[in-house]
């Protein structure tokens, strides 16, 4: 007589994200077991297709870290994104252009003036670049360079909080 008995181990995750169940199968002919095979399953919820705050600070750093490319014809070093609630905070590594640098090493007194044209074609850019990865309206958005270390931040006052997942390693705390 071939018996085939089968087992899984439910789960379910608080913060309505994915779910590894393990099933157990074991075939046996007689009281003779055959094989035992263990299968890893990874259930589903609807929310899962939500981004981790990592993963949606990666997606904004990158799509920024584009737009400086096309937009200015200049590659920051690193772009670094931190969000705090409804607050982002963007942290431009490398952000000033070769033309900022010559007026700089000239003390030229239009170097301002450069950098107020290039906030105010950046700002509605990035504004759009935050509002299509978080899904949240910019209310404020405010950006300031320093040329002696090289970067420039931005800040941005996001409508509200984005709709994130915790990270796996947060699940398994729970």
């Amino acid at each position: 007589m071939t018996k085939f008995v089968s087992s899984e181990s439910d789960a379910v995750a608080s913060d309505n994200s994915q779910v590894k169940v393990t099933v157990s199968r074991k075939v046996s002919i007689g009281n003779s077991p055959v094989a035992q095979t263990d299968k890893a399953v990874t259930a589903f919820h609807p929310n899962s297709a939500l981004p981790t705050v990592g993963q949606l600070m990666r997606t904004v750093s990158q799509k920024l870290l584009r737009l400086y490319r096309e937009q200015l014809n200049h590659t920051p070093k690193d772009i670094t994104c931190y969000l705090f609630s409804n607050k982002l905070v963007v942290w431009v590594d490398g952000g000033i252009t070769d033309v900022e640098k010559r007026l700089v090493e000239a003390g030229s007194e239009r170097l301002s003036a450069a950098r107020e044209a290039l906030n105010n074609l950046l700002k509605p850019k990035i504004a759009r670049v935050v509002e299509g990865c978080t899904d949240v309206g910019v209310v404020t958005l405010m950006m300031d360079t320093c040329y002696e270390q090289n970067c420039t931040v931005i800040v941005v006052l996001l409508a509200g909080q984005p709709q994130t997942r915790p990270a796996k390693r947060q699940m398994s705390n729970l």
